[in-house]
C-alpha cells in the first residue's frame, strides 16, 4: 500500500449526542448535558497525528467534524482541536472545514470559536420545522432553538451554511413540511441537504409498532421537496444534496470522487487507495475508553505501520480492484455530473465501454431511451449520468452492474 499521501481529506467522529434520535443509525452515544471529555479529543489528536506520520500526510484537502453531536464541544476545545488540526501537516491550505451542530448548541462563543480557528463551514441539523414531528422521533431542540440559531448565525457568521432536512419523519404533514422549507430558504442559508427517511431495523424507529413507514409518500414528499428547492435557487448537485452555484460539499464530494480520506476517533471510517492494486479502509472501534486510553499511550515516531494498532481498536479492510470499481461507479452516480470516463480510465486502465452495461447496447443505452440516464461531454471529457428521474432509481442501476468485462 503507497504510504506517501500528498493530500488527502480528514474527518473526525465524535460520538456524544445528548439523546438518541428515533431514526439515527450512526454510532453515538446520549451522555446528557455532558460536554465531550477532553481526554478523548486528546486520543483523536494522537491519531490524527499517527496517521500524519504513517501516510507522510503534506496537506489536508478537507476536514469535516461529525457525529453524534459536536457541537457538544466547548469553544476552547473547539479552537483547540481545529487549531491542532491546521498545524499537522506541512502545508496548511484547507479548502474546507465543516462543523456539524445541532440548533440547541450553537451559541455566539461557539461561533466566534470556529471562525477564529478556520472553520469556514457550518452545517446545522435542523430535521423539521414542525415540533409535533421533532417530538415523534424523540429529537432534542424545538422549533424556536432552530430560528434563534438561525438568526444568531445569520448575524455573527462570516462563514458557509449548511442545513439538514429530512422528508417522511412520521406525524410530518406535507403542507407543513413545504412551508418548513420556505422557511429554511428564507435564511438564505448556502447550501441544503434533503434526505428521505431510511428506517433502519435496529434504531428504535424500526423496532416501534406505532409507525410503519410508507416509503411511497416518503418518496412523492422528497421529490416535492426538490423541486421546490430547485425553484428557490438551490441546485442538486448528488442525490439528497442541494446547493447555491459553487456552494457544494467539498468533503463529501471526496467521498463521491474516491479521493483519499482518513477518518478518526471512535467510530470513524477511513479509506486510502492504491488504484493499480487495493485500498485499504478501516473502521474505529466503538468502545469509547478503549479507543481513549490506546491512543492517549500511544508514542508518536515509533511503529508507524498498521500492525501496530491492536485488532480490537481498529479493524482493516482490504479493498480488492473489482471493489474498488464498483464503488467508484456506486458513489460517482450519486453525482448529476455522473461519471468521468477519462477519470475512470486513467485509474483502472480499461474503458467504461469494455463494462456490458456501458456498451453500445448495454444497459446504460436502455435507460439512455427513457430518458432516465444521459451520455454528455463537458470540456472534452466524457460523462456518463442518471438524470434527476432517473437518479430516483440508482439502486436499481448498480444492482445491474457487473465489474466482469
Amino acid at each position: 500500500m503507497e504510504s506517501n499521501l500528498k493530500s488527502c481529506s480528514l474527518y473526525i467522529h465524535i460520538p456524544f449526542c445528548r439523546s438518541k434520535c428515533d431514526y439515527c443509525d450512526f454510532f453515538s452515544i446520549p451522555v446528557g448535558n455532558t460536554s465531550v471529555p477532553d481526554t478523548y479529543l486528546s486520543a483523536v489528536k494522537k491519531e490524527i497525528s499517527w496517521y500524519v506520520e504513517r501516510y507522510s500526510v503534506q496537506n489536508w484537502n478537507t476536514v469535516y467534524i461529525g457525529g453524534g453531536t459536536p457541537s457538544l464541544i466547548l469553544p476552547e476545545q473547539l479552537y483547540d482541536l481545529v487549531s491542532y488540526i491546521r498545524n499537522t501537516t506541512p502545508e496548511n491550505f484547507i479548502q474546507e472545514i465543516t462543523v456539524e451542530m445541532n440548533p440547541e448548541n450553537v451559541n455566539e462563543s461557539l461561533l466566534n470559536a470556529a471562525a477564529e480557528s478556520g472553520v469556514s463551514r457550518i452545517s446545522v441539523g435542523i430535521q423539521s420545522t414542525d415540533d409535533h414531528v421533532l417530538q415523534a422521533v424523540h429529537r432534542t431542540g424545538s422549533v424556536t432553538a432552530a430560528k434563534t440559531a438561525l438568526s444568531l448565525i445569520k448575524s455573527k457568521w462570516n462563514g458557509q451554511l449548511s442545513v439538514d432536512l429530512i422528508a417522511g419523519l412520521p406525524e410530518s404533514d406535507t403542507n407543513e413540511y413545504v412551508q418548513g422549507i420556505k422557511k429554511i430558504a428564507a435564511c438564505d442559508p448556502d447550501h441544503i441537504s434533503l434526505y428521505a427517511l431510511t428506517v433502519e431495523p435496529k434504531t428504535p424507529l424500526g423496532a416501534r409498532t406505532d409507525f410503519s413507514s410508507d416509503t411511497i409518500q416518503t418518496d412523492k414528499q422528497w421529490i416535492l421537496g426538490r423541486d421546490l428547492l430547485e425553484k428557490l435557487g438551490y441546485k442538486q448537485y448528488e442525490v439528497s444534496n442541494f446547493a447555491k452555484k459553487g456552494f457544494e460539499s467539498r468533503h463529501n464530494l471526496a467521498y463521491w470522487l474516491q479521493d483519499d480520506y482518513i477518518g478518526c476517533g471512535a467510530g470513524a471510517v477511513g479509506t486510502v487507495y492504491d488504484f493499480e492494486n487495493t485500498g485499504l479502509r478501516w473502521s474505529d472501534t466503538h468502545n469509547i475508553a478503549a479507543y481513549t486510553l490506546f491512543w492517549n499511550n500511544q508514542r508518536t515516531g515509533t511503529h508507524s505501520d498498521e500492525e501496530s494498532i491492536p485488532g480490537f481498536i481498529r479493524k482493516t479492510e482490504l479493498l480488492d480492484k473489482k471493489t474498488m470499481e464498483f464503488e467508484y461507479f456506486m458513489m460517482g452516480l450519486r453525482l448529476l455530473r455522473g461519471i468521468d470516463a477519462e477519470n475512470f480510465y486513467n485509474r483502472y486502465k480499461y474503458s467504461m465501454t469494455d463494462i456490458p452495461v456501458f456498451r453500445e447496447k448495454g444497459l446504460f443505452s436502455v435507460w439512455m431511451k427513457k430518458g432516465l440516464a444521459h451520455r454528455f461531454k463537458k470540456n472534452n471529457h466524457t460523462f456518463y449520468a442518471l438524470t434527476r428521474k432517473g437518479l430516483l432509481f440508482l439502486n436499481i442501476f448498480l444492482e445491474n452492474i457487473d465489474i466482469e468485462k
